[in-house]
Parts: structure tokens; C-alpha cells; sequence
């Protein structure tokens, strides 16, 4: 058994883009302000018939990352590995293929959970609007990514609690913080032994 209490802060970073067909560069993903009309002030953009690389930052590097799971579709992982600022880096596509437009008055939800060893499962409902045509998919603000804050406290007695202390989005530029609150709908901590 351990001596001491030990608290561990950590964060799933999440960064989206379109793969392009041609090969070339991927594309920025948009993200548009819906204020509050929907569950969240903020609504992904995404195009239908799509492919899309996720790449997610898992801090501290100690934490793995072992499963990902795209609207309950387990995805394919390459962990790219650890960098100078004690992350593991992973990156995966998912395809939108199987989707169908949004309709004018609704929101979808993407749902990304990521399952971290010993943590459990992060999982990040975002409000999402599915679209057919590029013109539409490609406005608003550029995404800058998703984070996800959390905190593992492990007592000592070996017991673990784990809660998420943070979630937002964030664009470029990014706004300030007083116009750019965290959803509440986006914070979801499903604990899991994993």
C-alpha cells in the first residue's frame, strides 16, 4: 500500500482536420456560435462523405491511451509517441460516410471517448452539424482544438477517484475567456476499470 496521497493533474488535447482526397494538406475544420439556441454556445462543422485525422495529446505521458472510439466506432490508433512536454501523441481517422446532412433547426453530437489506462474512459460528446455542400462546412471560426482537464487523486489506500475539472473549445484566434465559456454539456467522465 502506498504512504501518501498523491494527486495527478492531466489532459486529453483533441485536434481535428479534413484529410483531403488529392493527398495534399488537410484542411481546417470550422467551428460556428450558436449562442444559446442548443445544449452548447458552440457547434462543430463537419462535411458528409469525408474522411477526418484526429490527433490527441494525452498528458501526463504516463497515462495511456489504449482504445479510441468515434460515435461508438473503435478507431484504428499509431501512437506517435512521447515529446518534450511529458505527452504521448495520437493520431486516427474516422470517415463521416455513413452520416446524413443536419437539419436546418437541429445539432448532431460526435461523440469522442478515449480510454486511458488506469484513468478510465474520457468521453467528449460536441455538438456537431453535419453538412453536404464545402461552402457551408468551411465557414465560421477555425477549430483550435478540444481539451479536456482532469484530476486523479489516489489516497492511500491505492483508492482512485477521478473527476474532469475542465472542457472547452477553443478557435483561432482564440477568444477571450469571458466570451468563450466552457460547455457544460461537453464535461463526461465515464469510469471504467480499464
Amino acid at each position: 500500500m502506498g504512504s501518501e496521497a498523491e494527486l495527478l493533474v492531466g489532459s486529453v488535447v483533441i485536434h481535428i482536420n479534413r484529410a483531403m482526397e488529392d493527398g495534399g494538406s488537410d484542411q481546417r475544420v470550422y467551428v460556428k456560435s450558436d449562442g444559446k439556441r442548443f445544449t452548447d454556445g458552440k457547434t462543430l462543422k463537419l462535411k458528409t462523405n469525408s474522411k477526418y485525422i484526429i490527433r490527441i495529446e494525452v498528458t501526463p505521458a504516463k497515462k495511456v491511451m489504449d482504445a479510441l472510439f468515434v460515435n461508438s466506432v473503435q478507431q484504428d490508433i499509431l501512437e506517435i509517441g512521447g515529446s518534450k512536454n511529458n505527452m504521448f501523441v495520437y493520431k486516427a481517422a474516422f470517415e463521416t460516410n455513413n452520416i446524413g446532412v443536419t437539419g436546418h433547426s437541429d445539432r448532431d453530437t460526435l461523440i469522442i471517448s478515449a480510454h486511458l489506462m488506469g484513468v478510465g474512459v474520457v468521453m467528449v460528446p460536441i455538438q456537431t452539424k453535419y453538412y453536404g455542400d464545402e461552402f457551408r462546412a468551411n465557414s465560421g471560426f477555425p477549430l483550435g482544438n478540444i481539451v479536456v482537464d482532469f484530476e486523479e487523486f489516489k489516497d492511500k489506500h491505492e483508492n482512485v477517484e477521478v473527476k474532469i475539472t475542465n472542457a472547452r473549445i477553443t478557435t483561432k484566434p482564440e477568444k477571450p475567456a469571458a466570451e468563450d465559456p466552457a460547455p457544460s454539456a461537453l464535461m463526461k467522465l465515464k469510469r471504467e476499470k480499464i
